[in-house]
């Protein structure tokens, strides 16, 4: 009798009963595709428009040759992605603990996708890795937030003029609210 007590009790063998942490534990994540195409008109300027990127790379002007100059009359179609997979976990009730990794090209200056051509490997990165605490009064209005390590934008801009929406911050940030 004690032993089905216990049993009942600590849920041995219910389907669905999950280890502590394992409750507390939360994964996303998400895959972006898409097709981009590059079209430029046949009256282009050629050896024009400087590849600043590419001259910085190469360590100066002389040294990038024809690179130095962005190619503005070849069309291209590319097929361009990206994946991320976050892992959340609750430490404790106000301390929550976070990672996310992410394919993308580490080098594009404008978008975090990568082309999926085969040509280049694909590169992995940690995106997010985070430790937050969320201090919360009685009535569990959440009043300070502290976050450290590299996070997302912890201010809440309601556009992307000001930061965009997978703009990751680094260092250590804190807000606090009024009732």
């Amino acid at each position: 009798a004690d032993v089905v007590k216990e049993a009942k009790t600590e849920k041995w063998g219910v389907p669905g009963a999950l280890a502590d942490w394992l409750t507390r534990t939360r994964i996303s994540g998400s895959v972006t595709v898409r097709e981009e195409d590059i079209l430029f008109p046949k009256d282009n300027v050629q050896n024009e428009y400087l590849n600043y990127f590419a001259i910085n790379n190469a360590g100066g002007f002389a040294k990038a040759g024809i690179n130095a100059f962005e190619n503005v009359s070849e069309n291209r179609a590319r097929f361009r992605g990206r994946a991320r997979l976050a892992v959340d976990s609750d430490i404790s009730d106000s301390i929550t603990a976070g990672m996310r990794i992410a394919t993308g090209n580490t080098n594009d200056l404008v978008s975090e996708t990568q082309t999926l051509d085969g040509t280049a490997p694909y590169q992995f990165g940690i995106d997010e890795l985070y430790i937050r605490l969320d201090e919360r009064n009685a009535q569990r209005f959440p009043w300070l937030s502290v976050v450290g390590g590299r996070y997302l934008n912890p201010y809440g801009t309601p556009t992307d003029l000001i930061f965009h929406k997978d703009l990751t911050f680094e260092g250590v940030a804190a807000t606090g609210r009024l009732g």
